[in-house]
């Protein structure tokens, strides 16, 4: 079976925010919180890396790339995260040697940063310039980093923790880091005020460069910049989740709204898909042709959905699950679907969707 590398960030995106919940969770009990979601949460993590673990075992092109990788500095690869495409078609990512993670592009492993040793790298990713960028952990500090130089301060303060790193269209570094003890949002050297010291999750950058999320303020709010937003077509509301923006600059994702989950966008809910009430939704995510996607569930059934189509069956077959769902860049849904008790990948081939097993098996025989 292949796996192509957005199925694979979009995979590894999912672990990575389930791990940033389970630091702030963990943080929590720390301070004499209960551990009743921690534990929830630990078993959430394993499940999942253990899933992608699976995945990536039969990803050929992955798979090859990074034996080449090892065999060519003489090393023994364990494990991957981050994994990419840079600007010039180079694979890039971190890889685990030993106990340690380091980045790498193309054939190169990259070994120190600036001149300095470091005991390991995250939220690795590559900026328009070319440069691998993220966070590295330097003398007991996870700092900032981009190509060659390490970014210990933001606004004249020293970074003690940092996560959801990532590049904004004009080059430069934003996401959170902890600050004398607090979590705080920044962008270049700017720090968020309004935002700072409140737990946030989703955090990514619009178009316009302003970053936008989640954040807890006595209950979860959408964010952009430094504006909450407190109300949804003016209704008040419970939760959110799956917090994005779409290409007009809209925030979208989920709401829920007494005990039900919507779907919103802008300041538009949505509560009936194809003219059909519905229990809960998931997955949520926003199709390169502006229309919402994700899973629904109706009755006690679930199926996938984009835009106001309900996909009910995949290769003329009934699922009872759904993971992973996304969508390609040629805007077609993909993930996998649970048949016969059994999570199988699929994709769409330009007439219907089909099990990539099938597709496989097909191959062989030929």
């Amino acid at each position: 079976m292949s796996l192509n590398c957005s199925q694979l960030k979009t995979k590894y995106e999912e672990l990575l925010s389930e791990k940033d919940s389970f630091v702030l969770e963990y943080e929590k009990f720390k301070n004499g919180g209960d551990d009743k979601k921690l534990r929830e949460l630990k078993v959430k993590l394993e499940k999942n890396t253990k899933e992608t673990r699976e995945l990536l075992q039969y990803s050929g092109g992955v798979y090859d790339s990074i034996k080449h990788l090892g065999k060519i500095n003489g090393v023994n690869i364990s494990e991957i995260e981050y994994i990419h495409y840079n600007n010039s078609g180079d694979f890039a990512g971190s890889v685990k040697i030993g106990n340690k993670w380091f980045p790498f592009r193309g054939d190169t492993i990259v070994e120190k940063i600036a001149g300095q040793d470091f005991k390991g790298v995250s939220y690795i990713h590559t900026q328009p310039n070319g440069d691998l960028a993220g966070a590295v952990s330097v003398n007991g500090n996870w700092c900032l980093f981009h190509g060659d130089t390490i970014v210990r301060q933001i606004a004249g303060k020293a970074v003690h923790v940092a996560s959801y790193i990532h590049t904004q269209p004009n080059g430069d570094l934003a996401g959170r880091v902890k600050i004398d003890g607090k979590w705080c949002l920044f962008h270049g050297d700017t720090i968020v005020e309004k935002i700072d010291g409140h737990e946030v999750s989703h955090i990514h950058t619009q178009p316009n460069g302003v970053l936008a999320g989640r954040v807890f303020v006595g209950k979860w709010f959408p964010f952009r910049g430094d504006t909450i937003v407190e109300k949804i077509a003016g209704q008040d509301f419970e939760d959110v989740m799956d917090i994005h923006t779409q290409p007009n600059g809209d925030l979208a994702g989920r709401v829920k709204i007494g005990d039900n989950w919507y779907l919103f966008y802008g300041d538009t809910i949505i509560r009936q898909i194809a003219g059909q009430d519905f229990e809960f939704v998931g997955n949520i995510h926003t199709q390169p042709n502006g229309d919402l996607a994700g899973s629904v569930q109706i009755g006690n059934n679930i199926f996938l959905f984009h835009g106001d189509t309900i996909v009910r069956q995949i290769a003329e077959q009934d699922f009872e699950g759904v993971d992973n769902i996304h969508t390609q860049s040629n805007g077609d849904l993909a993930g996998r679907v649970k048949i016969n008790g059994l999570f199988r990948q699929f994709i769409f081939d330009g007439e219907k969707y089909v099990l990539v097993d099938e597709i496989n098996k097909k191959e062989k025989t030929t």
